[in-house]
């Protein structure tokens, strides 16, 4: 199972559970939903963008001034980095 399959089960699973602000079960378990979609994402690489000589984070716009492509993820938020097509 690739980690988009992944996102994607997990989304279903969130639209079939429903939501119930009274149930503290039904909460606990979208926030992990959540979380695991949150995680999984930042796990997926993504090719920086790069543009005024600087490479950027694709996830959270967090600019690079060196060449940084020796990186495996952002410094900042942590998404993996993907430098090859």
């Amino acid at each position: 199972m690739t980690n988009q399959e992944a996102i994607t089960s997990l989304k279903m699973l969130k639209l079939f559970t429903g939501y119930d602000a009274k149930s503290q079960i039904t909460l606990t378990l979208h926030i992990s939903i959540d979380m695991a979609i949150e995680a999984l994402e930042k796990a997926t690489p993504k090719k920086p963008t790069f543009s005024d000589n600087n490479y950027q984070c694709s996830s959270c716009g967090w600019e690079y001034l060196d060449d940084i492509t020796l990186q495996k993820h952002c410094e900042h938020c942590g998404q993996c980095l993907k430098w090859e097509e």
